[in-house]
């Protein structure tokens, strides 16, 4: 064999001319080492070694010598094997010698066995006497050699069976493979063995899988912490083979965008509030919305924060009456402090829910208010409300009454849609798009309409003032655009946004929304 394709020189650096190698040049270790530890582990280094090349050119050649490297383990590790082993190496073994001696031919013989055949002798190359030939065992040296191989065979079937019983498949597999190369007595209770592994191997993998095709649809339903979780729960398998599908899922999670920030603060709870410090407690997130068309400035009426950078108010406020598909020119928003800013654009718009959303300036001073979920089964009739907002431009006005019925939009208007809170407390022109609320701080519903004084309806007209439901503001939320639609003034804007304040106070002090 040339030393291009050479195993024991390629992979072990043992060089032809001391091949076949001793146990001890097999494992890398001195001649006659009794070090128990030091055999363990050289041979554990060689085994480990070894299985890189498990995969490649070198996969049939390194099973070999693996068999190999662990059947010098066993002899060597166990006192009378290695006794006997020890007792049959003779001087002429030693390093300073390398005449072609008994240590060469047993070398080769223990080399023979492992592999199953014991008709093969091998013979060494090099030496400093060719002409010498190796002996042949005796005829009273092959029961012995019969019964060591038997013997190798039964050690390497009990190492098995105690490492399927601690579930160490790898070696278990390896052991039962061992004693199948070394004898054929045990090759149908061996391979018996094995094939239960992979029946169990099969099983725990599929356990895996399982797990993952389970984080999977968690993370399709958006919720990345329980796909998390049953990843890691995956990873701790450690008998499956199959860890690289729960890596891959931690990968692609990892790789998502982060979560986007909650609408809104987590709900306080159910304990209610007076209505002065419910007033004291949303005016910070309560706004003064201005518009303006191409010309000049045209309407007014009120929006609320329900994050540090969006706002919500109506659909109205927002857009042309006469042509409902265009958009204010220019938004002006002033916040309680009477600090003002231009809105960037909308994310949302919807005329059927008279909902809008505006993408403002972040704001890391504004609290913003909490959405309640579940109108219809939380708010009831007779339940108190009060309505904040800028009624015909008095800032910041809040009016409190009560919830008369929930109604849905269609049985009020053909042109509307949604769940919608008639209710009592006073409303108008101004107070288009400000918060209704519960006596728990909480936004039930948005105020956007109320009937006026109207012949059909018997001419006196009180109290019908509609909001629609947070519940309809939340689903707005949750399908609202990525992407804004900006306010086309927004581009080339000449004056600072406290100018135009004092510009429309001045101007449109009775300007109404309705």
């Amino acid at each position: 064999m040339s030393s291009q394709s050479d195993p024991y020189y390629k992979l072990l650096g043992i060089p032809p001319q001391d091949q076949p190698a001793n146990h001890y040049r097999l494992l890398g270790i001195e001649l006659l080492e009794n070090d128990a530890d030091v055999i363990a582990l050289a041979s554990d280094q060689r085994m480990s070694f070894l299985r890189t090349f498990q995969v490649g050119e070198w996969a049939k050649q390194s099973q070999q010598l693996m068999n190999e490297v662990a059947a010098a383990k066993l002899c060597l590790l166990d006192a009378q094997q290695k006794a006997r082993y020890d007792a049959l190496l003779t001087p002429e073994a030693l390093p300073q010698a390398r005449p072609i001696t008994r240590i060469a031919i047993l070398s080769g013989l223990a080399l023979t066995i492992l592999l199953g055949g014991a008709a093969v002798i091998f013979s060494l190359r090099g030496g400093s006497d060719p002409a010498k030939k190796p002996q042949l065992p005796t005829a009273k040296q092959q029961p012995k050699v019969a019964t060591k191989q038997q013997q190798k065979a039964a050690t390497c079937m009990e190492e098995g069976k105690k490492a399927l019983a601690s579930d160490d498949f790898a070696y278990a597999k390896e052991m039962f493979r061992a004693a199948i190369q070394i004898s054929g007595d045990h090759h149908e209770v061996a391979q018996g063995h094995l094939n239960e592994i992979g029946k169990r191997q099969k099983f725990i993998d599929g356990r895996l899988a399982n797990l993952v095709s389970q984080a999977e649809q968690a993370l399709a339903t958006g919720d990345r912490d329980r796909a998390k979780q049953l990843c890691n729960r995956a990873l701790k398998m450690k008998l499956a083979t199959n860890h690289y599908l729960a890596r891959a899922l931690l990968a692609k999670i990892a790789r998502l965008a982060p979560p986007e920030k909650p609408l809104s603060k987590p709900d306080p709870g159910p304990r209610e509030k007076n209505w002065a410090d419910v007033a004291e407690d949303v005016r910070s997130s309560v706004v003064q919305i201005y518009t303006k068309s191409e010309k000049d400035w045209h309407g007014s009426g009120t929006g609320f924060f329900v994050r540090d950078d969006i706002i919500v108010t109506n659909h109205h406020v927002i857009f042309d009456r006469k042509n409902k598909n265009r958009a204010a020119h220019q938004v002006l928003v002033v916040l309680h402090d009477e600090a003002s800013e231009f809105a960037h654009g909308y994310l949302y718009q919807d005329e059927a829910t008279d909902i809008a959303i505006l993408k403002v300036p972040r704001n890391a001073n504004i609290k913003p208010l909490h959405l309640a979920a579940g109108v219809k089964s939380n708010v009831r009739q007779g339940d108190e409300v009060a309505a904040f907002g800028h009624p015909v431009g008095l800032e910041f006005s809040f009016t409190p009454g009560y919830v008369s019925a929930i109604r849905e939009g269609q049985a009020l208007r053909e042109d509307l849609a949604g769940t919608w809170i008639h209710h009592s407390a006073p409303i108008s022109s101004g107070n288009s798009g400000g918060p209704l609320l519960s006596k728990r701080g909480d936004v039930v519903a948005m105020n956007s309409w109320r009937f006026m004084d109207h012949e059909a309806l018997g001419g006196d007209v009180q109290n019908l003032n509609f909001a629609i439901s947070s519940d309809d503001i939340i689903k707005a939320m949750r399908t609202a655009n990525k992407t804004m639609t900006a306010f086309e003034g927004n581009q080339g804007a000449e004056t600072e946004p406290s100018e135009t304040v004092n510009q429309i106070q001045n101007i449109l002090k009775d300007v109404l929304d309705q």
